[in-house]
């Protein structure tokens, strides 16, 4: 009887592998990007003949050796929901497929961070926007880059919404109204991932000042068997997936902690990439929408390099063009754990991505909270992502950015100006103390200043006996930044030395 069942088996499995199959992120109510070619493709069988239909055009393709298959559609305009229909040796038909606009949202925490968190019902029982779609990856390591994903398109509605990234959804929401398009989110996020998770191998290899991030690996894992022998893991279940959330070291007695990183961590040097990224490339996209870096904070001094690596990487893998990433800069947060400046320091190596064509940042230490690390305020986070979109991918004239440092200069032994982009509105202070400005000396001390607003720049007055040498703008963890444009937008923090 066994040995029946066995070969049952196999010939059902080979008929299952013979069946024509599509990437995970094709599926009902898939979103699919406008105006640009769009790539489809899945497996069959190697040599299999396979036709893809849509919107009267058709495009054919022959599965590799490997049984992957692909084809282009080409680019064609937003309109009514359509059927897919992908034929092969078997049939498969995809329901109320749209086009429109499609952004990656990736990062960890602040970005996984659902709707049905915040304690909004009034804003999810008013959340029937049939045009905005979320595709939820699911979380996943991988040693080497993965060809799948698990996830499906939701619909967005009051029964749905709570499953959405929060920030994602405002931003989506914001705008989905302005363009009258369908939007589709697809989430590849993870709480508490640094961001060499997210890099691949090539990324990781390609500066030689990285080989400390293969080095530092090494050691986690030399250590790991002396580590994991002393822990029991207590393992709770979240999100359908188990995670192991805190150890006790048996011997020493320790309060519980974190596990110790291991061998198919999630803190594993390009697991992320291999697991949650590499398979959705060459999904055609707008573009990114980025919210990491406090797993990164304490090595602030590494993450301007590595996130401009991954940025480019990405594009490379991606579609070889300038993909449009936006990010959000760090908010304020006062960690216990921090030496009061690692947000700080972190904030201005993201602020280095700047440098790279078709990115743009939010800047956000203004809607933190201080004891927050995950702060309530995503309404806000997303529709400056949506201004920042509007203005720099749609070609809107609006305004997306507050203030940001162009120049400081002397202006006689008791007076600083600092000059500022200001887009053609006013600068203006947030609070009547006007905080956030200081002067740090050749000695190492930085000095709070009063200042005023002049024009598009603001004079900082000079202390008797102070010989600055940089001007300093909300520098802390959890700053006081009392700049502000007209439109209520932040400054964004700077350190700048003074000509």
């Amino acid at each position: 009887m066994r040995p029946f069942l066995y070969f049952a088996a196999m010939i059902l499995a080979a008929n299952v592998s013979a069946e024509v199959r599509l990437a995970a992120l094709f599926t009902d109510h898939t979103v699919l990007q406008r105006r640009v070619e769009i790539p489809v493709w899945g497996w069959a069988s190697p040599g299999e003949n396979v036709s893809v239909e849509f919107r009267a055009h058709t495009a054919r393709a022959v599965a590799d050796a490997n049984g992957r298959w692909q084809v282009k559609l080409p680019a064609m305009e937003a309109g009514a929901p359509a059927e897919m229909i992908v034929r092969g040796t078997n049939e498969v038909r995809l329901r109320d497929v749209v086009l429109g606009e499609v952004w990656l949202c990736s990062g960890q925490s602040n970005m996984a961070f659902r709707v049905e968190e915040l304690d909004e019902p009034e804003e999810e029982a008013a959340a029937e926007y049939p045009d905005i779609r979320h595709f939820a990856v699911g979380i996943a390591v991988a040693m080497e880059p993965a060809e799948s994903v698990e996830g499906r398109w939701m619909v967005c509605s009051p029964a749905t919404v709570g499953r959405f990234t929060a920030t994602g959804y405002y931003f989506a929401r914001e705008l989905q109204r302005k363009l009258g398009v369908p939007v589709g989110l697809i989430n590849a996020s993870v709480g508490g991932t640094q961001i060499e998770s997210w890099m691949s191998a090539e990324a990781l290899a390609s500066d030689p000042a990285f080989a400390v991030v293969a080095q530092r690996w090494a050691e986690a894992l030399a250590n790991y068997p002396v580590l994991a022998q002393a822990v029991t893991e207590a393992r709770t279940r979240w999100n359908a997936v188990t995670v192991a959330e805190r150890f006790e070291l048996a011997r020493a007695g320790l309060r519980p902690g974190p596990m110790p990183p291991g061998p198919g961590n999630r803190d594993t040097p390009s697991s992320l990439f291999n697991a949650m990224i590499h398979p959705l490339m060459p999904y055609a996209i707008r573009g990114t929408l980025w919210d990491q870096g406090g797993a990164n904070a304490s090595r602030y001094s590494e993450y301007g390099r590595l996130f401009c690596a991954m940025i480019e990487d990405w594009r490379t893998k991606w579609n070889g063009g300038q993909l449009p990433f936006l990010f959000v800069q760090a908010p304020n947060f006062l960690d216990p754990k921090s030496s009061g400046y690692d947000r700080a320091g972190l904030r201005l190596a993201q602020a280095e991505a700047l440098k790279l064509p078709a990115t743009e940042m939010a800047v956000t230490v203004d809607i933190g909270e201080t004891n927050n690390v995950h702060p309530l305020n995503k309404r806000q986070v997303g529709a400056r992502l949506a201004a920042i979109a509007r203005a720099k991918v749609y070609g809107e004239n609006l305004i997306f950015s507050g203030p940001r440092f162009r120049s400081a200069e002397r202006i006689d032994d008791k007076a600083v100006r600092v000059n500022f982009e200001t887009w053609g509105e006013a600068l203006v202070s947030a609070s009547e103390r006007f905080g956030g400005f200081e002067l740090a000396t050749a000695e190492g001390n930085y000095v709070a200043v009063s200042a005023r607003i002049e024009g598009t720049g603001v004079v900082l007055t000079v202390p008797e006996g102070v010989q600055p040498l940089r001007v300093v703008y909300a520098w802390g963890d959890d700053p006081a930044c009392d700049l502000r444009s007209a439109s209520g937008l932040p400054a964004a923090p700077f350190i700048a030395e003074l000509r």
